[in-house]
């Protein structure tokens, strides 16, 4: 650590008034990137490929900017936006009952309504909150990867370096709009800087802020990212504090190091215990398939391509991304690998001239150790650990790329260091490398380029291997290979680099004796010294091509490469209010809905080969349309229905409970996905769309001959049905047929040979059996009399015995009262939950009454409450001691 930086408590020093050309500087490339926003209240979110695709909307004249992004709009936002109407109202976020027939909320991973910077929503409002939220995080993860580089001892500009490939890396790029993901990272760097100084001798005041900032990391972002956040910040904190002590005391300083650490961890697992415990609870009843990301889990051979090169497969920006037909993986996920081809260039540098310092090689540990894991992490590899460990399959794990990203940052910053601290020989050694790199891939591209050329005359384009078939597109779009963004802006980075190395040698290069050049050939020899002279005869290049220029040259290529990823669109596009929705809202707003998606037009395996063998573009949008349209449906797609609060029974979400999942695959015809994050169905015959309460049915057009109980009751930009068979909410029954396990009942569930409104599948006996067994009196209709999130309230009429079902989804923290006495709630028809209501002589109505208050939430609470209350109560404590 710097030893000016070692003051416990104190991060000040970081940020004085010599740092604040560095500080605007980075604040003027985060305004580049947020220029769409500060200049056309535009805001970052896909909406545009919502309103594009999808009914009731289908407008094909917007104009979609990515076309593969899709959760920002359909997932992040509308559960954002529904948490925060529950706080407007003075509601814990707890439950959702828009979707799914009702899902928790609060411990979605998207919603996050405890997030610290969640507090903007109360003055700015919901929407602008949303945009300028990622922004705000990238300003956290700028100022604290300075302050960390500068706490190592770093110059302020290598800690420009370091904050610039942070913030601009394609990881955050292309993770910008998923705030689950950046809400735990921001806070990496500032975990690490408290954590080491509470490990240096009197640091103990700054274990608040540690524990804070962890926290904060937790309650704003994914559990699995903020892990591996934590794990990093550890893992450096140590690193950076730890001496070797003598023998004697070896055992004392571990014993205080990992107590301190432990300390920390749980304060910040405390404070964010309300909404770890919560995510863990729906984890638990959820369901992601075995080897789910298997296709993305394991880093190609060919995917290390575009981490000097970003866009060597092309980019969903532009239109031209190919990578799906080279491996089985997206733009999103083979996300993380580039940090600017001059960062990489520093980052090899620093770890090289470096290794025998221990952040250092900790970071080149961390970073290889990345690759190298991923890389190993092959398909077979993954199925043996996953047999193993369930648990692994289910994880994204190429998520921990972002720890690679800042690793090679704060490396690149090292590089800097010793390039501009060391001797005149090191320098010239770097700008040999540099050149060396500038001729290969110049000659490279001269190889390529004949290649093409002699190949295209002689067999035609269409005959070359896929790869060189891309080349081939991308040299008729540049005209060349030489303009290809890909690849002159890498090459101009190692120019920068090496003329701003060469002008730190310009002033006395008549000095310079053959012995700095060491080994470098006498014709390189001769080409540098040429390059100095020319310097020096250009004062004005000269003074310009300064070290300062390489962060300028870093964040160019950076910007250029990430700024094209992430649409900016206008407010007037994110879920527009149109007829057919509003007359839902005024029709259905209380009923359950559903939308058909219509049939997928056949493409023959003929016509798919055809296209693919000339990569034409025509073959790259039927891809696309095929793929959109088999995994996310045509209308009104899952969760965006949350943001008019209308009730459907589809969902998309990454933790669907097992009982969802079983019931809606019931659901699915022959020709559907199965249900793995996303639910959507192309057949409205299945009588459990009866049992679901489905009322309102939405479809793209009228259908030709409606099927029986349905009629048409809206025509427009869509078409929406009415379904006089669907039952009521809450009913009941009074014959059950018991099994013991929810999965040995989607067999009888798929049967549909039952009369649901007499027969319940149960999981649980009821008590007093022979009672239940036998048909009492006709149906019986209870009367909810209140309906909140968390709170329903039901009239039963005075003589009823059965079991009350009510066809909202079950979960363990709903209780039932009966009559103010808890009863037990047991699970129905697999989704739904329900009571036993036994014989009663009473001439009274009953009262049954549910109340969601799941036992993770109020342990959470407790645990978040005594965590703030100790630190209030140290923050109290030295506030004191100071005055």
């Amino acid at each position: 650590m710097n030893p000016k930086a070692s003051r416990p408590g104190r991060v000040r020093h970081c940020f004085r008034h010599d740092s604040y050309g560095w500080i605007l500087f980075i604040t003027a490339c985060l305004s580049l990137l947020y220029c769409p926003f500060l200049l056309q209240g535009k805001i970052p979110l896909n909406a545009d490929w919502v309103v594009h695709h999808f009914h009731p909307w289908k407008d094909p004249t917007v104009q979609v900017q990515n076309t593969e992004l899709d959760d920002p709009a359909l997932n992040v936002y509308p559960l954002q936006l529904e948490a925060d109407r529950r706080l407007g109202e003075g509601i814990v976020p707890l439950w959702n009952p828009h979707i799914a027939a009702g899902m928790p909320l609060l411990a979605d991973n998207a919603s996050f309504p405890f997030a610290p910077l969640r507090l903007l929503t109360r003055p700015l409002g919901f929407l602008w909150s949303f945009t300028l939220m990622p922004l705000i995080q990238l300003c956290i993860l700028a100022a604290g990867a300075y302050a960390l580089s500068r706490e190592l001892g770093l110059s302020r500009r290598s800690a420009c370096i370091t904050s610039l490939i942070a913030c601009f890396s394609e990881t955050s790029m292309v993770w910008l709009e998923f705030q689950f993901w950046l809400g735990a990272v921001c806070w990496m760097p500032w975990t690490t800087v408290f954590l080491a100084r509470t490990l240096l001798p009197g640091g103990w005041p700054c274990l608040g802020p540690a524990a804070l900032t962890l926290g904060f990391a937790f309650l704003g972002g994914q559990a699995q990212v903020a892990s591996y956040a934590a794990a990093f910040s550890i893992g450096l904190a140590v690193v950076m504090t730890w001496h070797q002590p003598p023998a004697t005391h070896r055992l004392r300083i571990i014993s205080k190091t990992a107590a301190i650490i432990a300390l920390c961890g749980l304060l910040g697992f405390f404070l964010a215990a309300t909404q770890i415990l919560t995510t863990a609870e729906l984890v638990r009843q959820g369901y992601r398939p075995p080897n789910r990301y298997e296709s993305q889990n394991y880093l190609r051979v060919f995917e290390l391509l575009t981490y000097p090169f970003p866009d060597f497969f092309g980019n969903p920006g532009n239109r031209d991304f190919v990578g799906g037909s080279f491996f089985r993986s997206s733009y999103l996920g083979k996300h993380g690998g580039f940090v600017g081809t001059l960062s990489l260039f520093l980052a090899i540098w620093g770890a090289s001239a470096c290794r025998h310092t221990r952040v250092p090689r900790f970071l080149t540990l961390v970073a290889s150790g990345l690759l190298l894991t991923l890389l190993v992490l092959r398909p077979p590899v993954h199925q043996f650990i996953t047999d193993l460990l369930p648990w692994f399959g289910q994880v994204h794990h190429k998520r921990v790329l972002f720890l690679y990203s800042f690793s090679v940052g704060l490396l690149a910053g090292y590089g800097l260091e010793d390039l501009l601290k060391n001797t005149i020989r090191s320098r010239l050694t770097a700008v040999s490398a540099a050149i060396w790199l500038a001729a290969g891939l110049l000659a490279m591209l001269f190889a390529v380029e004949t290649l093409l050329h002699f190949t295209g005359l002689s067999n035609g384009k269409e005959q070359l291997p896929l790869l060189l078939q891309h080349l081939a597109q991308q040299q008729e779009r540049f005209r060349t290979l030489f303009l290809w963004p890909s690849v002159i802006f890498p090459l101009a980075s190692l120019i920068v680099a090496s003329l701003c190395l060469l002008t730190t040698l310009a002033v006395g290069f008549q000095d310079l004796s053959s012995n700095e050049f060491g080994p470098i050939s006498r014709p390189l020899r001769r080409f540098i010294l040429f390059c100095i002279k020319a310097l020096c005869a250009l004062p004005a290049l000269k003074k310009m091509l300064t070290p300062t220029a390489m962060p300028v040259a870093l964040a160019a290529e950076l910007l250029f490469f990430g700024c094209r990823y992430n649409p900016f669109v206008d407010p007037a596009l994110v879920c527009p209010e149109t007829e057919a929705i509003r007359w839902l809202r005024d029709h259905a707003a209380s009923e359950r809905i559903c939308g058909i998606d219509p049939p997928i037009p056949p493409v023959s395996a003929e016509t798919i080969d055809s296209l693919q063998v000339a990569l034409s573009p025509q073959f790259l949008e039927l891809r696309e349309n095929l793929l959109r349209a088999r995994w996310k449906g045509d209308l009104l797609p899952p969760d965006t229905a949350l943001a008019f609060r209308l009730n459907d029974v589809r969902a998309k979400e990454s933790l669907l409970t097992i009982r969802y999942r079983l019931f809606m695959e019931t659901l699915r015809t022959l020709a559907d996905v199965p249900i793995l994050a996303t639910a959507h169905f192309g057949d409205l015959q299945s009588p459990l769309y009866h049992l679901l309460g489905v009322r309102y049915f939405l479809l793209a057009s009228t259908p030709q001959q409606l099927p029986q109980g349905f009629e048409s009751v809206y025509s427009g930009e869509i078409c929406i049905l009415r379904n006089s068979r669907a039952f009521p909410r809450a009913f009941v029954v009074h014959r059950a047929l018991v099994t013991a396990r929810p999965e040995a009942l989607t067999a009888l569930l798929e049967s549909h040979d039952w009369n649901w409104d007499d027969i319940a599948l149960v999981e649980v006996p009821p008590p007093n059996w022979s009672s239940h067994t036998t048909p009492a009196a006709p149906v019986t209709l209870p009367v909810i009399s209140f309906d909140s999130p968390h709170e329903i309230q039901m009239r039963v009429p005075a003589g009823t015995s059965g079991l009350l079902i009510l066809t909202d989804a079950f979960d363990p923290g709903w209780r039932a009262y009966l009559d103010g006495v808890q009863a037990a709630a047991v699970p129905v028809d697999i989704l739904f939950r329900g009571i036993w209501l036994p014989p009663a002589d009473s001439t009274r109505d009953r009262e049954v009454r549910w109340v969601y208050h799941p036992r993770s939430f109020l342990l959470g609470a407790a645990l978040s409450c005594m965590a703030l209350a100790v630190l209030a109560a140290t923050a109290s404590f030295l506030s004191v001691r100071r005055s």
